[in-house]
């Protein structure tokens, strides 16, 4: 929700390469503008974390089978992690290209964006166009193995660090 007139002004402003956005606003008085396209950012994050969190657990099972006195290796929590941001971007890419379309097209649902596209380059043309953000996807990759990799390396927060 915080989220949503943030990615909208950033994309209004790598489509039109100004910062008139803002004053387009101000001077229609249309800040609920920001907004558009709110149900589908809670959906492309709260599907697209859950997939990342089931993915993250099922390679954790997979890749971290050891003794419950081991720790984790540092090689399975790295492509855990990986995977998971992977797992994400599955889920989310479509939903943030549909986000898109309906922040900066005509459209004012998901339904109607995809009945546009359809309509206008075919079934299959849609269905690549919402997975054309794919490299996304790597970003990730590198990304999200950090956030796990602390437990791996024996740093512990205790009270002495605070």
């Amino acid at each position: 929700v915080f989220v949503t007139p943030v990615e909208f002004v950033r994309n209004q402003l790598i489509l039109h390469h100004d910062a008139h956005v803002v004053g387009v606003l101000r001077a229609t008085k249309r800040w609920s503008g920001l907004w558009r396209g709110v149900g589908l950012t809670v959906a492309r994050d709260s599907l697209g974390c859950g997939c990342f969190f089931v993915t993250l657990a099922y390679c954790q099972q997979q890749l971290l089978q050891q003794r419950a006195d081991e720790k984790p290796s540092l090689s399975g929590t790295v492509l855990s992690g990986a995977c998971a941001g992977l797992g994400f971007w599955v889920v989310a890419l479509p939903l943030d290209c549909l986000k898109t379309w309906v922040q900066h097209g005509t459209a004012t649902s998901a339904t109607q964006a995809l009945t546009e596209s359809y309509r206008k380059v075919g079934l299959q043309r849609t269905v690549l166009r919402l997975v054309q953000g794919w490299p996304v996807a790597y970003r990730q990759t590198p990304q999200n193995p950090s956030w796990y990799m602390w437990p791996s390396c024996g740093v512990v927060a205790s009270s002495q660090l605070l």
